[in-house]
């Protein structure tokens, strides 16, 4: 994977020397000694035979993959990575009626805005060490705007142990992009003669990796396909030579040129690739000069910088590649209104994506006894059919009844263990930003956080019995504090949000992990639109007639992006972040209370902010409806200070709602109004034009990006944490608390002089009030 111009008009392909061989008249034995090793290095060089280990086809070609079940963290693309469950009940994983293996881009559904789309990345669960080879038959590749796919291998210790790139473009390019990438120390030498493609960045730890450009035709995008498909071989070997090609080919390139890379166009497939059955062995002497060849030098040693890979297949969109707008825009720039890749692309109907998806009929791994991966501890099993075997010419993208059964993926859930530490991004690390961002492959590994002193499953009040409503509650950070709430057991939580079938399809995801117990944590949608306060107001009136009780309110979902003004002359911003949450707050108030009037309660209300809110120029005003609209066009980032203008309001209401509930009589031990930065997490994702790309690498560098899992924290303390509830006092006081993410969730941090201003607090109120009451609420 990487970020780098894939169709720059290269050099011509460097030209091969040809090596005569010697004859053999009589002489000297001095003179002889040599060509009988020529001869003995020829014979040895023509048997070697690399042994079968995977062959995954047919039917059971999905049984040792583990599906990823999680939003891109890697390339912050615009997708959802279905697990195996969800990816077969949605046809985006399944075996076509030709018997070939099919992984696609959700093309059936309408996307909203700001949501994500569906697709898939599968991992092997095998891992295969030096003494590799892997082979994989495509006869159809992802391709179109927006659209990322690749095949690619990454260490079990990853990024430490280095990615090798076999398959990988973007958009509408027509030629394969290969690439490694390792940790910094790693430079790759151009072997003279030794590959076909043309070299790019040398650095194997600059963000694009060292690359190759591909010279082939047809080697990636749309005219793969329409051609045939082809296949792709990598060699991972380092034991002493690159063992391809003829003696020739062999005597031109160094001892140990590894790992090496091959693409065959469907007519030109090796006899010894085409003619191999799923348990032969493969030999490579008739595969001729790779595309790619990464020698291990003293510059790049191999066995140092590499350790056992496992295959990655994945479909991403946009991300920090696609949708750079220097290489989005020249290819797709008839795409939509907006030239942006998100707006123009993901969002809407998915009939653009009726290309996004590969057709494999086989991949297969093979190794010398050297390279054998370690028995698999994978729990799922499989009574399908045996393997069909070769390559097939036929084409067909239905479910049909050859798709994979959800019962025969034990619950969507494999096991994959790692011992590598994850980090957030760091200015000192010098891996590639992408690797900096890496998820672990399992969502098991988001397991309940102690982070410094606060440990979700101790410092928490009991939740048993509670109701919580989490605003947003189906995607990013939001569904992250759901989770976590559910591993403190809290009885019932609502996720409130717009999109129906995205919120089922977190509840799903929620039931596949494990974490909602019928009878004891159960997770609801419900619905809330609050891009209309009239919505807002109506949502919060039908959740009071379905439940008796209300214990937290977090106030999560926001917008960031809408610069419009809405249907009532109002910014978007301001309606979402402001005035809808305080309509759906207000309106849930009587039933917030009803529940304080219960001996021992504990009620919170959390609302999120932003440490933006400090941007907003000064002076401020509120007085009038039309100070809601105000563009800041005079200021750079004029988009980023409206939203830090609605977040601001946002922490004035919360101010003035904590001071509303403690003079109030009759409550109790009283509502607790929490203000909470959450932190800037990894699911913050730019789509204006000036913050495309590169800017978003160094923003999570700066900003101190954190993945939702962490950055959800804070908003936990704020709603179960046992501190709130014996400092009660403390947290309720002076229009409550403003906690700013830290290395200790909960700590306090001191609010601006323009957040503490009481006249401007009374102005927003008055206003809110005002825009209500003529918008007839």
């Amino acid at each position: 994977m990487q970020i780098d111009h894939p169709n720059t008009v290269l050099a011509a392909n460097p030209q091969r020397r040809d090596c005569t061989r010697p004859s053999l008249p009589i002489y000297p034995m001095r003179i002889l000694s040599p060509i009988l090793l020529y001869a003995f290095l020829h014979n040895t060089f023509r048997i070697f035979a690399y042994e079968i280990v995977d062959n995954f086809s047919g039917a059971t070609f999905f049984d040792k993959w583990d599906f990823y079940g999680h939003w891109d963290n890697l390339t912050l693309g615009d997708v959802w990575w279905l697990n195996r469950t969800q990816a077969t009940d949605q046809k985006l994983a399944f075996i076509n009626g030709a018997g070939n293996a099919v992984i696609k881009v959700d093309n059936a559904s309408d996307v909203l805005w700001n949501e994500k789309r569906n697709t898939v990345r599968i991992t092997t669960q095998s891992a295969y060490d030096l003494g590799s080879v892997w082979i994989a038959d495509v006869l159809h590749m992802p391709y179109g705007c927006s659209v990322w796919p690749a095949l690619w291998t990454m260490g079990t210790e990853w990024p430490y142990n280095g990615e090798i790139d076999i398959i990988e473009g973007i958009n509408e390019v027509d030629r394969n992009q290969l690439s490694l990438h390792t940790r910094a120390g790693c430079m790759h030498t151009t072997p003279p003669g030794g590959q076909i493609g043309v070299s790019g960045e040398a650095n194997c730890s600059a963000p694009s990796g060292c690359t190759v450009f591909e010279q082939k035709k047809f080697s990636y995008g749309r005219d793969f396909g329409a051609s045939g498909g082809g296949v792709f071989a990598a060699q991972f070997d380092a034991s002493g030579s690159a063992r391809f090609g003829s003696l020739d080919d062999y005597v031109n390139s160094t001892w140990s040129t590894l790992p090496s890379i091959w693409y065959w166009p469907r007519g030109l497939i090796p006899s010894s690739v085409y003619s191999a059955g799923p348990t032969s062995s493969m030999t490579l002497d008739d595969w001729g000069t790779p595309s790619a060849t990464f020698p291990s030098t003293n510059t790049c040693n191999i066995t140092q910088f590499f350790g056992p890979q496992k295959l990655v297949l994945d479909i991403t969109l946009c991300g920090t590649w696609a949708s750079l707008p220097e290489l989005y825009a020249p290819q797709c720039n008839d795409s939509g209104p907006t030239g942006i890749c998100y707006n123009d692309n993901v969002v809407g109907p998915g009939g653009r994506y009726d290309n996004a998806y590969f057709e494999i009929p086989y991949i297969r791994t093979y190794t010398t006894r050297a390279g054998m991966p370690p028995p698999t501890t994978a729990t799922v099993t499989s009574n399908s059919a045996s393997p069909t075997p070769g390559s097939s010419g036929s084409s067909s993208l239905d479910g049909g009844d050859d798709s994979i059964s959800s019962a025969e993926w034990n619950g969507g859930q494999g096991t994959v263990s790692s011992s590598h530490t994850w980090h957030s991004p760091n200015p000192n690390d010098t891996r590639p930003f992408k690797q900096q961002t890496m998820a672990p492959t399992d969502t098991s590994a988001l397991k309940p956080t102690v982070h410094k002193s606060f440990d979700v499953e101790k410092d928490v009040v009991d939740m048993k019995g509670k109701v919580v409503i989490v605003t947003g509650g189906n995607t990013g950070i939001g569904l992250e504090t759901v989770k976590q709430l559910l591993r403190a057991k809290t009885r019932k939580i609502y996720l409130a949000a717009r999109n129906e079938t995205r919120a089922n399809e977190a509840i799903k995801s929620l039931a596949v992990e494990g974490l909602i117990v019928p009878g004891e944590a159960e997770v609801f949608w419900h619905k809330l639109d609050l891009s209309d306060p009239k919505e807002a107001k109506a949502s919060a009136e039908e959740f009071i007639q379905k439940e008796t009780r209300l214990d937290v309110l977090i106030n999560n979902a926001a917008d960031m992006y809408s610069l419009d003004i809405g249907k009532y002359g109002v910014s978007t911003l301001h309606i979402v972040n402001h005035i809808s949450p305080y309509v759906f707050t207000k309106t849930l108030l009587p039933l917030l209370k009803k529940t304080a009037q219960e001996p021992d309660s504990d009620v919170r209300i959390v609302n999120l902010t932003s440490m933006a809110y400090s941007q907003v120029p000064t002076p401020v005003s509120y007085k009038k409806v039309e100070d809601f609209n105000v563009k800041y066009s005079y200021r750079p980032f004029a988009g980023l200070i409206r939203y830090a203008n609605s977040k601001l309001a946002m922490m004035l209401w919360s101010r003035h709602l904590q001071s509303q509930l403690v003079a109030s009589e009759s409550l109790g031990n009283g509502i607790t109004v929490l203000i909470v930065h959450p932190g800037v997490v990894t699911s913050f994702r730019v789509k204006t034009p000036f913050l495309e790309g590169p800017i978003n690498a160094l923003a999570r560098v700066l900003l101190g990006m954190v993945e939702p899992n962490v950055g959800c924290l804070t908003s936990i303390f704020a709603a179960a944490s046992k501190q709130v509830r014996d400092e009660r006092e403390r947290y309720q006081a002076d229009g409550g608390v403003y906690m700013q993410d830290a290395p200790v969730p909960g700590t306090v941090k001191k609010m601006t002089a323009t957040a503490t201003d009481d006249q401007l607090k009374e102005d927003l109120i008055a206003t809110t009030e005002q825009f209500l009451k003529d918008i007839g609420l």
